[in-house]
C-alpha cells in the first residue's frame, strides 16, 4: 500500500475538491494577421457556396498591422453567398471568450459582422446533408451561439445583439432578441468587441462593444440564458437543445438581394478559455509583462517593493551560473512557450536588472510584490460564475532560493476590502510550497478564504513574498510563475481525505480503498527478523 503525505501547514486552508475535472480540455488562440499570415490553422466556409465568389484574404494595413477580410462580390439573387465564416483553430472550447477588433468601413450596404461561440459545424458539399435548411444548396451549416455587430441605418448607428443559431437558422429566436445601441456617431474606425458563452445548463451568452480593446465598455446586451428546455424566446418546433463545447470564428453576413455581397474586416481575433486569469504567453519581453503586471520599480531611487520581473526566454544576470537554471533562455515553462520569471529581494536594497540595460539600485520595502487590474488581465471580475472555486497558480523555484512566505491578495472595487491568503513555505510535505524545489508545483488557494473580499467585483491581484502588513528584513530569490487559472470543482489527489489510498486516487472513500486496506489486514513483519 502505498502512503501519502498529507500535513498542511497553511495560514489559508486549501479545500479538498472532490467532483470530476472540467471534462473538455481547452486551449487559447490569437490570430494578428500581420505580417500578411495566418498564425493559426484557419478554415473558411460559405453557405451556400454556389459562385464561388466569396473569399477570405488578409489584407495590408498600416505597417505589418494587417487584417482579415471576409468578401462575397455576387448578390444573393443569383447565388452568392448569404454569410461566410471562418474559424481560427480547431480548438473546442465550452466556457469561452472570443474577441475581436472590427473595422467599420462607411459602407452602410454591407453592414454585419459577427462573432461565433460554441460552432458545430459541417461542410455540405453537395446539399445533401440532413442538417441542410435548403436541400439542394451546398455549403457551410452550423449551429452556434453569435453576436451580431451591424448598422442597417449607416455606420453612424451601430448596434450589437446576440443570439442562438441552429443550422443556419435565427429564426429560433422568437421573443428575445434585442439590439443593444451602441452610443455615439462616431464609429467610422475600429472597435473591439467580445463574446461570452459560458455555463452548461443553463448556458449565458453576452455580447460587449469596447472603443478599443482595454479600452472604456460603449454598450453590453443582455444575458441571454439558454437551457436545455423550451425557453420562453424560442420558437415552437425549433429547440435543439444547449450547445455545448465547440469552435470559435468570425462571420460575415447580407441576405438581401440588394445591393450585393458583403465586406467584413477583422483584426485580432483571439478565443480564450473563460477561466484562464493569464499564462503568460502574450508577453514577448519585460515590456510586454510591465504592461499587465506591475513590479516594484518606479524609476526613482525608492521602489514600491522588491520586485522584478521579466520573461523566461530573456537573459537576466541572476541566472546564470552552473547552479542557477538557466544558463541561456528559455528558461522553465509549465505549457506553451513562455512563463514569467519573477525575482523578489526583501533586505530594502534591490538592484533592478533590465535586458539589455545597466543594472539599477535602489531602496524598497521588505516585501514583494506585483500587482495587475482585471481590466489589464482582460478578465471578468465575477468570480462566482460557473460554482469557481479555486485559484491555481504553477510555480517553479531555485536551489538558492532563501524561503519568504508567499501570499496573494485581491481587491474589489472598495479599496478597503483586501485580505491576504498566505502559504507559509515549509519542506518535507508534498502540500508544501518548496521555493528551491526546480520543478512545478500547483499552488491551489480555495476562493473562500477571501472572505472580505466581493468576488463578483474583484478589480486586482496581488501575487508577493514576505509579510506586506509587518514588513521585516528577509531574503531573496528567483521563481517562475505560469498558468493561473481559476477552476470549478475537481479533484486534487494530494489534497483529498486521508482514506483516498487506491489508486488511482479520486478523491473519495468507497470500496476500492476498504479493498486496498483489507489486503493488508493484520499483516505483521518484524525487522530485523530474529
Amino acid at each position: 500500500m502505498s502512503g501519502k503525505m498529507r500535513k498542511l501547514r497553511t495560514i489559508c486552508a486549501i479545500v479538498a475538491l472532490i467532483v470530476a475535472v472540467i471534462g473538455t480540455a481547452q486551449a487559447n488562440w490569437e490570430e494578428t494577421f500581420d505580417g500578411n499570415v495566418f498564425d493559426q490553422k484557419w478554415t473558411f466556409h460559405c453557405y451556400p457556396d454556389l459562385t464561388g465568389t466569396f473569399s477570405a484574404t488578409i489584407k495590408d494595413g498600416t505597417g505589418d498591422n494587417d487584417y482579415i477580410s471576409l468578401d462575397e462580390t455576387s448578390p444573393a439573387a443569383v447565388g452568392g453567398s448569404q454569410f461566410g465564416a471562418g474559424f481560427g483553430s480547431d480548438e473546442v472550447f465550452t466556457d469561452v471568450r472570443v474577441g475581436a477588433v472590427f473595422n467599420v468601413m462607411g459602407d452602410a450596404s454591407r453592414n454585419y459582422h459577427g462573432l461565433a461561440a460554441r460552432t458545430d459545424w459541417v461542410y455540405d458539399s453537395d446539399g445533401s446533408h440532413p442538417r441542410n435548411p435548403n436541400p439542394g444548396y451546398p455549403g457551410l451549416i452550423a449551429s452556434c451561439y453569435v453576436m451580431l455587430i451591424h448598422y442597417e441605418d449607416g455606420p453612424t448607428d451601430v448596434r450589437i445583439e446576440v443570439m442562438k443559431v441552429v443550422n443556419n437558422l435565427t429564426d429560433i429566436m422568437g421573443t428575445y432578441q434585442p439590439e443593444v445601441p451602441v452610443p455615439g456617431t462616431d464609429h467610422d474606425k475600429s472597435r473591439y468587441v467580445q463574446l461570452e458563452v459560458i455555463g452548461s445548463d443553463p448556458v449565458y451568452i453576452t455580447g460587449s462593444i469596447y472603443e478599443y480593446k482595454d479600452g472604456p465598455l460603449l454598450a453590453i446586451t443582455p444575458t441571454l440564458i439558454d437551457t436545455d428546455a423550451n425557453d420562453p424566446w424560442e420558437r415552437a418546433g425549433i429547440h435543439d437543445g444547449v450547445f455545448a463545447a465547440g469552435v470559435s470564428g468570425i462571420l460575415g453576413m447580407w441576405r438581401d438581394p440588394q445591393p450585393s455581397g458583403y465586406h467584413t474586416p477583422f483584426d485580432s481575433v483571439s478565443s480564450i478559455d473563460y477561466f484562464v486569469v493569464d499564462d503568460m504567453e502574450s508577453y514577448a519581453n519585460r515590456a510586454d509583462a510591465y504592461v499587465v503586471w506591475r513590479d516594484g520599480y518606479t524609476g526613482t531611487l525608492t521602489g514600491n517593493s522588491g520586485s522584478n520581473i521579466t520573461v523566461s526566454t530573456e537573459i537576466d544576470p541572476r541566472t546564470t551560473g552552473p547552479d542557477v537554471p538557466p544558463d541561456n533562455p528559455p528558461g522553465p515553462v509549465h505549457e506553451g512557450s513562455q512563463a514569467l520569471q519573477f525575482s523578489y529581494d526583501n533586505d530594502g536594497n534591490v538592484t533592478l536588472y533590465v535586458p539589455g540595460y545597466t543594472p539599477f539600485a535602489y531602496s524598497a520595502p521588505y516585501y514583494s510584490e506585483i500587482e495587475a487590474t482585471i481590466w489589464g488581465l482582460g478578465i471578468p471580475g465575477n468570480w462566482t460564475l460557473e460554482d469557481i472555486k479555486v485559484l491555481t497558480l504553477y510555480i517553479y523555484g531555485n536551489a538558492d532560493n532563501i524561503d519568504e512566505q508567499m501570499y496573494v491578495v485581491l481587491e474589489d472595487s472598495d479599496s478597503n476590502s483586501l485580505v491576504k491568503c498566505e502559504k507559509v513555505i515549509y519542506g518535507g510535505s508534498l502540500l508544501d510550497l518548496n521555493l528551491r524545489l526546480e520543478d512545478w508545483q500547483q499552488w491551489n488557494i480555495d476562493l473562500e478564504e477571501f472572505s472580505d473580499v466581493d468576488l463578483t467585483d474583484v478589480r486586482k491581484i496581488y501575487i508577493g513574498f514576505g509579510d506586506r502588513n509587518n514588513p521585516q528584513p528577509g531574503g531573496s530569490g528567483v521563481v517562475y510563475f505560469d498558468d493561473m487559472i481559476l477552476y470549478q470543482p475537481r479533484c486534487t489527489p494530494a489534497l483529498g481525505p486521508a482514506g483516498d489510498i487506491a489508486e488511482p486516487f479520486d478523491c473519495k472513500v468507497d470500496f476500492r480503498d476498504f479493498a486496498v486496506l483489507a489486503s493488508g489486514w493484520l499483516n505483521e513483519g518484524l525487522y530485523p527478523q530474529q
